[in-house]
């Protein structure tokens, strides 16, 4: 039986297969840089997703990362529920503010500095 995060993986590999986007979902085991869900390319541009159960927020060690993401010129994306799947989708289609934000419902400007977008 399938994770409640597990349900939402499936949805967002399923997203990003279907537009076409390069995905790659990293197994973590403690050696290396720390990473998340899956690290992407769509068009040219860099993103990463990490998913997460609704209400659930980043682990410090995932806030780490989404910034290092973001400083570098990566976006991440927060995935919840089919309404952050559908504005990632937007961002994506439309390339806008695609460079250096992380996109998370829960985050704030506390959190994440200049890099969070609502």
């Amino acid at each position: 039986m399938t994770t409640p995060e597990g349900k939402i993986k499936v949805l967002t590999s399923e997203m990003l297969d279907s537009m076409g986007c390069y995905r790659f979902m990293s197994v973590q085991r403690g050696f290396g840089p720390a990473g998340l869900d899956y690290f992407c390319c769509y068009l040219g541009r860099f993103f990463a997703v990490e998913t997460k159960v609704p209400g659930k927020k980043l682990e410090p060690r995932q806030v780490a990362t989404a910034k290092m993401i973001a400083v570098a010129g990566g976006t991440v994306f927060v995935v919840r529920h089919a309404d952050d799947l559908a504005r990632m989708q937007r961002v994506l289609r439309t390339g806008n503010n695609l460079f250096g934000l992380i996109y998370d419902e829960l985050g704030s400007k506390e959190l994440y500095g200049g890099f969070w977008c609502q």
